[in-house]
């Protein structure tokens, strides 16, 4: 079950999605990725993995042209945030199905409802980030670190969020 398009992937198309020549969002996911995925494979406990936030935005940042320019930045920010939304993905994508499985393993009716309760608090969650998200964007107004703010914050809370996941995934037996 997918719970998007959201307004964070609106404004996935309206950011600057250009660095350097031709380098869109996803362009920037596939050539940084892959030190991320290291980074989240190798973490042997959850702790670890802290260390993989915002890795994807730094090595960009100094990889690319314009990196350390606000629209470099912006482009770099939103390649790390759109990295921790597909990860969320998959790992929704895990979580679903384990606690499906566990309600219909559920003797007592009343408790079967994880995974409806799990959808419920995914869809406030995302209502929630968007909403925080937008706040912070709004309170740099016009200025040009705004462009940065935005997808910094999806890219935290979406990695938050994905370790929540994660250990969701473990409490269920994944």
């Amino acid at each position: 079950m997918t719970l998007f398009p959201t307004p964070a992937a609106i404004l996935f198309a309206l950011l600057p999605a250009a660095v350097a020549a031709g380098s869109s969002t996803e362009d920037l996911v596939q050539r940084y990725r892959p030190m991320v995925d290291t980074c989240w494979w190798a973490a042997q406990i959850p702790q670890a993995r802290q260390d993989c936030s915002g890795l994807l935005y730094d090595t960009c940042s100094r990889g690319e042209p314009d990196g350390q320019a606000t629209v470099g930045m912006a482009g770099c920010m939103a390649a790390e945030a759109s990295y921790w939304d597909n990860r969320l993905n998959q790992e929704w994508g895990r979580v679903l199905p384990l606690a499906l499985a566990a309600d219909a393993q559920e003797s007592d009716p009343g408790y079967a409802v994880r995974a409806e309760k799990l959808v419920q608090a995914q869809r406030a969650w995302i209502t929630f980030r968007d909403a925080q998200c937008g706040y912070d964007h709004a309170v740099f107004g016009a200025g040009s670190l705004a462009r940065v703010v935005y997808p910094s914050c999806l890219a935290e809370m979406t990695f938050d969020r994905v370790l929540d996941l994660v250990a969701v995934v473990a409490d269920l037996g994944g």
